[in-house]
């Protein structure tokens, strides 16, 4: 058994950027090698791929273009989710667990990954040849295409036999069908899991700008396959994080939130180990790439302590070093001031989210800076105010006799 890691940037996001974002700090940080408990090393192998729009070409001007096409439209989404899933197919077992990370529309990536696994299953190294079957499969809206459907299980039985992405209420199960209809097949193929899904802010339903000319190539244009991209929280996953920024304003960049309705009925999951949180910050300084880290660290320590909780090993001192910069007080934009041409595009449409919707789904951090900092009143948090003002901070200090029942005193 081993680890695969697909780490999936966001918009505009490399590797060698002076200044990385979570999905970059995170791909550096995790070990090569893990040391269990009982003494076992397993291999942990990470694929990382930088995000749509970093300036892909051999010449200036396709550099040009692809961070003007990429950043601003989404443009290459599908060729990122085909590599990462090329990946999989060139590397996976049985038995191997997969972790999954994003941010920005690599977010909408890795999701987008788990759906394509659900329908089309991994395919086995020895048909890599038929990936451009299983993305034609993914982006089928026919019935039959659907995971549960006659098409999707003929082609993960002929082409993915050695799992099954079946859910546990589909009649007839995985054995009688291909009993029956593909008796060729395994007929006991191993239940496919994923262990762990962390994202940060995820935009985009189609992981295209919803505005401006984005959402006419989403929904007319070359882009507009993209509307058959399943995005939804996967029942594949035994656990998933999703940490959401409350102070982005860009209309285009509005966030792809999931419903733990998608989960409810697969037998065995427990809704609380897929947390939905609010984090102060606008987009980049929940994912990471500002100049000013302290609200990034934050949420990047949040995603990552559920990925250990799932058996993920990364490097001891970075990840004190991330807890050590996480602090309430951050920039809300990060320190990354203006962008050019394209992200002045982007902030003609803006506007508040919308509200959240309940005071569970408020990040720790974001009480905090609610409660230390006075002028920070965001509208979708406006809502919860009550709630808000009569949080207890677990990490403050207990007041002195002296200082009575105010409890202000700053923490992080």
């Amino acid at each position: 058994m081993k680890r695969i890691v697909i780490c999936c940037d966001g918009t505009w996001n490399r590797l060698d950027a002076r200044k990385r974002t979570n999905v970059a700090k995170l791909s550096e940080a995790i070990l090569g090698t893990a040391i269990e408990a009982d003494g076992r090393a397993v291999t942990q192998v990470v694929y990382y791929l930088d995000g749509v729009g970093a300036g892909r070409g051999t010449g200036g001007l396709a550099r040009a273009t692809d961070r003007l096409l990429g950043g601003a439209f989404g443009w290459g989404l599908d060729a990122l989710i085909t590599e990462a899933y090329r990946f999989l197919v060139l590397n996976y077992e049985p038995g191997d667990e997969i972790y999954l990370f994003g941010f920005s529309r690599g977010a909408y990536c890795a999701r987008s990954l788990c759906g394509l696994i659900r329908r089309a299953g991994i395919v086995e190294r020895q048909h890599a040849g038929r990936i451009p079957e299983a993305l034609a499969l993914y982006r089928d809206a026919s019935p039959g295409a659907a995971t549960v459907g006659e098409k999707a299980r003929r082609f993960r039985a002929r082409y993915s036999a050695h799992v099954s992405t079946l859910p546990s209420w589909a009649e007839p199960d995985e054995a009688t069908w291909r009993a029956r209809a593909e008796p060729a097949s395994n007929p006991e193929p191993l239940r496919l899991r994923l262990a762990y899904l962390g994202v940060w802010d995820t935009v985009g339903s189609l992981g295209v700008p919803k505005g401006l000319v984005g959402g006419a190539l989403a929904a007319t244009g070359p882009m507009r396959h993209y509307r058959f991209h399943d995005a939804k929280l996967s029942p594949l996953l035994d656990a998933a994080r999703h940490a959401v920024a409350i102070d982005e304003r860009r209309s285009d960049f509005e966030p792809t939130l999931w419903s733990l309705r998608d989960v409810e009925d697969e037998a065995g999951l427990d809704p609380a180990n897929y947390p939905q949180e609010w984090f102060p910050g606008v987009h980049g300084a929940v994912g990471g790439g500002g100049a000013d880290e302290r609200l990034s660290s934050a949420a990047l320590i949040w995603v990552l302590d559920g990925a250990r909780a799932r058996g993920l090993k990364v490097d001891g001192g970075m990840s004190r070093r991330w807890g050590e910069i996480a602090s309430y007080e951050g920039k809300l934009d990060a320190g990354q001031g203006r962008g050019g041409i394209t992200d002045w595009i982007l902030r003609l449409r803006s506007r508040d989210r919308a509200a959240v919707g309940a005071f569970a789904d408020v990040s720790d951090i974001a009480r905090r800076r609610w409660r230390n900092i006075a002028r920070y009143r965001p509208a979708p948090l406006a809502g919860l105010s009550d709630a808000l003002r009569g949080w207890t901070d677990p990490l403050a200090e207990p007041p002195t006799p002296e200082e009575g029942g105010d409890d202000t005193s700053p923490s992080r």
